[in-house]
């Protein structure tokens, strides 16, 4: 044994906390009540971008007409994300949408999605049955996931983006 003093301090500490730990704590632990039949969530996100365009490149030159000669832009996109769930027996049905709306000087454009819509039916444990559209998880990977050929292609820029199913 290496260190024989460490289990020794551990005795005593636990020895010492006892007293002070003792017998009397009492948990009257009352289970949480079961989940109602309807659930909703969401999130809203707000992001605002600065783009500054070097004015004297060619490509600025060939994308920005003369009569857009500006050499920076503000953009605001507000994005709302709602889901939600009714639960009745084996009936369950689930959605979730999501809509954004970008904003800049030169264009506003508005973008809604249904992201999931599926109804689910279980008489058992061991049968489902689903109809609608949904996205399918397989895999984790980050940027490309070898086993996700039934997934929509991910935004390497925002990889945690929810997509459609």
């Amino acid at each position: 044994m290496k260190h024989p003093v460490l289990p020794v301090i551990a005795l005593f500490f636990l020895s010492a906390v006892q007293p002070v730990f003792g017998d009397d704590l009492d948990f009257d632990f009352e289970p949480p009540p079961p989940p109602g039949p309807i659930a909703l969530g969401g999130y809203i996100e707000l992001k605002a971008e600065h783009i500054q365009f070097d004015d004297k490149s060619a490509f600025h030159r060939i994308t920005r007409p003369e009569r857009e000669n500006h050499d920076n832009l503000q953009r605001i996109t507000p994005l709302l994300e709602v889901y939600g769930g009714y639960r009745s027996g084996i009936l369950r049905l689930n959605g979730r949408a999501q809509t954004s709306l970008t904003l800049d000087r030169t264009q506003t454009y508005e973008r809604t999605r249904l992201l999931e819509g599926y109804i689910s039916l279980s008489p058992g444990p061991s049968h489902s049955y689903e109809l609608g559209k949904r996205a399918l998880r397989w895999g984790k990977g980050y940027a490309w996931n070898p086993v996700a050929f039934l997934e929509r292609p991910k935004d390497p820029a925002d990889p945690d983006l929810s997509r459609e199913g």
